[in-house]
């Protein structure tokens, strides 16, 4: 008998190897993770007096999403 691959590495193409895809829901929560330390640094900035432009503020969030 052949054994038949795992369903997450039918899904992602890889093989090999012990470290486990993230599920969804933890992708998810790494990206809303790191938007929550962007907006942090953000607001303790505007806190201590120091303005904030949207153009850093966008590059910022940009960075959050890994675009």
């Amino acid at each position: 008998m052949t054994e038949q691959p795992k369903p997450a590495e039918e899904k992602s193409g890889q093989t090999g190897g012990d470290q486990e895809q993230p599920t969804e829901e933890e992708r998810i929560k790494e990206i809303l993770e790191r938007a929550r330390q962007n907006v942090k640094r953000l607001a303790e900035k505007e806190l201590a007096g120091e303005k904030v432009s949207r153009e850093l503020l966008n590059l910022r969030l940009r960075a959050a999403d890994g675009s």
